[in-house]
């Protein structure tokens, strides 16, 4: 039997697979997949908290252990932020248990939590994207007014030796690779972590309505 006949006979098995079921235990077989692709929505969210608090705790750390004002408010606000979208998180993690729990899945409620996390993926991505120039300016602004020099950041930007226009033009091919950077690995990290449990979601919720 050749590699193409095989393939051939595994799918004819699997399209008959349910022959001979119920709807009821083709529903149940259905609640059961939607489950578990909940559940690991739920650690995907988890794992985004715990890195949040994380990243908000050593912020923190960097704001309170340095001597630059500049740094000290960079890093400050940052840690802000993180603390404001970490109520999101949480939000997300508590409509995701609440789904979980339901003995039966819902359609209605499976089409609302799949909108709310597409929703959230697509201003998670504008909300990125949006920060970059933003964060860039505000770190540029507080450096430009730090009181005390740097002498780390000196050493690695001295414009009086490299002169004003080629720190320039550094500075926009940096901006420009970076923000390209972003964009690919946002898309790649989001689809990671719910788009491809969002796509089997609704999946699944266009096989609970043929049942």
């Amino acid at each position: 039997m050749d590699l193409d006949q095989f393939k051939q006979q595994l799918n004819e098995k699997l399209s008959t697979d349910h022959n001979g079921r119920s709807g009821e235990e083709i529903a149940q077989m259905l609640g059961k997949k939607t489950f578990s692709i909940i559940e690991k929505l739920k650690r995907s969210i988890q794992y985004e908290i715990l890195f949040g608090l994380i990243g908000m705790i050593l912020f923190a750390i960097l704001a309170f252990s340095t001597k630059y004002q500049s740094i000290r408010t960079y890093f400050g606000v940052a840690a802000v932020f993180i603390f404001l979208f970490l109520f999101l998180l949480n939000y997300l993690l508590k409509k995701t248990i609440k789904l979980n729990q339901v003995q039966r899945p819902v359609i209605s409620n499976l089409t609302n939590y799949v909108l709310l996390i597409e929703e959230y993926m697509k201003r998670y991505f504008q909300f990125t994207m949006a920060m970059i120039p933003i964060c860039l300016f505000f770190a540029g602004y507080l450096g430009y007014h730090e009181k005390k020099p740097i002498p780390e950041l000196d050493k690695i930007i001295d414009v009086g030796q490299l002169g004003f226009k080629l720190v320039l033009t550094i500075s926009i091919i940096y901006l420009i690779s970076f923000s390209i950077g972003i964009y690919y690995f946002t898309k790649w990290y989001l689809h990671k972590i719910y788009g491809k449990y969002v796509l089997e979601l609704k999946n699944c919720i266009k096989d609970l309505q043929e049942n």
